[in-house]
């Protein structure tokens, strides 16, 4: 428990200096929201995987995944289930 509220806590500190960053500099703006919204599609699935584990579910932990969690939330996260599901 102790070790992914700290991986969590460690996802948001480059989280909040990237989004910090993006509201200063203009030019690298687009490219440093792309890396805010990884960062917090990854923080979104170790959540949910850390609330689905008792029901023995998972969330694909890959950059695909966290780009759909990222941009769409939990709709994304979903997603990324249901393909990681399909055969």
């Amino acid at each position: 428990m102790v070790e992914k509220l700290s991986f969590i806590a460690c996802l948001a500190i480059p989280s909040a200096c990237i989004f910090w960053l993006g509201m200063r500099l203009t030019p690298r703006k687009g490219f440093l929201r792309v890396c805010e919204k990884l960062f917090l599609g990854i923080a979104l699935l170790q959540l949910l995987n850390w609330a689905l584990s008792p029901f023995q579910l998972s969330l694909p932990q890959s950059v695909l995944a966290s780009a759909a969690a990222g941009y769409l939330g939990v709709p994304g996260a979903v997603l990324a289930f249901v393909i990681q599901r399909i055969p």
